[in-house]
């Protein structure tokens, strides 16, 4: 149904396809982009984990190794004989062997304190003596109710290290909880260490602008948070001792990375938070911008497609639109072939396509109007009078003069000219009988014009002879040479017939020493042939120029200028290759 409705739209228009095919390529890119990004995403997120993990263990092992270091200690500090003599006899000693000996207690407290890298103080309780010994300051006596406490606390946890009041310590006794018999000790040391130091040591976790690294025991944790309220603090807490290796943690507007490890040693958890938007920020940036480019690069396949859609269209409506008015019938559009695109080619086709269309059109138009008017002028020329009563005037003259033998010349070219006029089985004739017809109807006309007018035909060259061509296209052309120019000369008129074959054209050159043309003249009978009108003679020299056009090409016609002798000169050309032979 989907893909049905998509090759409905894509039918539709040529901008859907357009479109449709530039999304359809660039669509996988886009996707391929996007799992690209994830995946970098997902490889970076790894590497941060296995990073931090890496760190964590590192820094568990050290804190556990430092613990159990100190832990040592204490339990050498604890068989120190000064400290079991003043626990078990203090009462008993005198002041100055009681003084000693809390000194030599005291120096190797202070030799524990300097050796341990998160011990803040050291303290002693001798319940015996009442006496408190310490290295830190100030000194803060221990209650009994206190010192009881603190001892069923330590003997209650099995993690080295207990909460105590605002701080966390190890605490070891003797003789031990363990041994039967006992319910309290004699005496109970203490190593406080320094949550500061502790929380020092956690800043080489914070390594952005925001975050927080902690260690979180059951009954105790310490916390180190960056940039951030500590308001945030129980819920971080509450994640670390509910989550699992790697879980996200939102506070407030932030999501956090956390990378926990327990400590077995220790019986808690260490866990850092690093946050999410400085890790993959830039890939999110990246992620954001791709987003902009895919929708950027919508917007430009949509103003692009636009584009080409009226690059295309708008042409291709001025084509549509000019073929319509083909359709109608007006031959006389032309569409602009300036441009240089392809629809160069086209328009220039199309205009080409009219020119010859409306060529076509007036060629069997006018072929159709020559052939009438050819048949009727060829029937008016078969009962033309004047040339008929001075036909029979001139034989009626002959017959009376017993001139036999110039009768018996007059009547075979009278006859020769009735049977190639009367004769319509085909429209076209090679050139010698043209010729000949022409020589029939000069010698009608000579005798006619008795010894007033001469004719004189040049040699025709043997190629010429077999050349076909139109009927009646060289005796229109001779009799307007009698009737408009030799009509008036007294004597000396004089009529040439020539031959000429320039650069493979055929030229016949009809010429005569009339004396009545003038230039304009001239002009207008120029003018004639090349307009066509209606109302012009059909058989004139229009006639024969169009009929030589039709038959050989535009190339072809007739051509008037001055002769030589005086008069008019009528030129009929055939262009090289145009003619066709018997």
């Amino acid at each position: 149904m989907i893909f049905e409705k998509i090759s409905r739209l894509c039918r539709n228009s040529i901008l859907n396809k357009v479109i449709f095919a530039f999304l359809l390529v660039m669509t996988p890119l886009y996707v391929l982009s996007l799992l690209m990004n994830k995946e970098g995403t997902r490889s970076v997120r790894d590497e941060i984990t296995k990073s931090v993990t890496a760190s964590i263990h590192f820094y568990l092992n050290a804190f556990e190794t430092e613990i159990s270091r100190t832990r040592g200690l204490q339990q050498e500090l604890l068989v120190n004989k000064d400290l079991i003599k003043l626990s078990a006899l203090g009462n008993q000693m005198t002041p100055y062997d009681k003084s000693q000996a809390i000194l030599r207690v005291l120096d190797q407290m202070n030799l524990v304190q300097r050796t341990g890298v998160y011990i803040e103080s050291i303290n002693i309780y001798i319940p015996l003596i009442n006496r408190t010994l310490t290295t830190g300051l100030p000194l803060v006596p221990l209650s009994e109710e206190d010192f009881i406490v603190l001892y069923q606390t330590s003997a209650a946890s099995t993690s080295p290290v207990i909460q105590w009041k605002e701080g966390v310590l190890s605490t070891v006794v003797n003789p031990s909880p363990l041994l039967p018999g006992h319910k309290l000790p004699q005496y109970l040391i203490s190593v406080n260490y320094s949550i500061g130091k502790v929380e020092q040591s956690l800043l080489q976790f914070m390594n952005y602008d925001q975050g927080g690294a902690m260690i979180v025991h059951p009954d105790w944790h310490i916390a180190k948070l960056k940039n951030m309220e500590s308001q945030n603090l129980p819920l971080m807490i509450q994640s670390v001792e509910e989550s699992g290796d790697l879980e996200h943690v939102t506070s407030w507007d932030n999501k956090f990375i956390s990378v926990s490890q327990k400590s077995n040693k220790l019986d808690a958890v260490m866990a850092v938070f690093v946050p999410e938007q400085e890790i993959f920020g830039p890939l999110v940036m990246r992620r954001n911008w791709f987003w902009m480019l895919g929708g950027l690069s919508v917007c430009i396949i949509m103003f692009f497609s636009l584009g080409i859609y009226r690059m295309v269209h708008s042409p291709l409506i001025v084509l549509v639109r000019s073929f319509r008015r083909v359709e109608k019938g007006e031959l006389d559009v032309l569409i602009d072939d300036s441009r240089k695109d392809e629809f160069h080619y086209l328009y220039m086709q199309f205009n080409a396509m009219v020119r010859q269309l409306k060529f076509t059109l007036r060629e069997v138009y006018e072929q159709r109007i020559l052939a009438q008017r050819a048949k009727l002028k060829l029937l008016q020329s078969q009962i033309n009078p004047h040339f008929l009563y001075n036909s029979f005037f001139i034989l009626n003259e002959m017959v009376r003069k017993h001139n036999d033998e110039q009768l018996d010349m007059f009547t075979g070219q009278l006859g020769k000219y009735f049977q190639y006029i009367t004769r319509s089985a085909t429209d076209h004739v090679t050139l010698e009988t043209e010729v000949e017809h022409v020589r029939a109807y000069t010698s009608i006309q000579g005798i006619r014009f008795s010894k007033r007018v001469q004719v004189h035909f040049g040699e025709m060259p043997d190629s010429f002879k077999t050349i076909l061509v139109p009927r009646m296209i060289l005796q229109p052309i001779v009799e307007n040479a009698f009737h408009h120019s030799l009509d008036q000369k007294v004597k000396n008129g004089h009529l040439y017939i020539h031959f000429v074959e320039n650069e493979g054209e055929v030229e016949i050159i009809v010429e005569d020493n009339g004396d009545v043309l003038d230039d304009d003249l001239l002009l207008r009978l120029q003018r004639q042939v090349l307009s066509f009108n209606d109302e012009m003679e059909s058989t004139g020299l229009f006639n024969v120029h169009r009929r030589l056009q039709l038959m050989f090409g535009e190339a072809s016609g007739i051509k008037l200028t001055k002769s030589r002798y005086g008069g008019l000169a009528v030129t009929i050309m055939i262009a090289s290759g145009g003619g066709r032979r018997v």
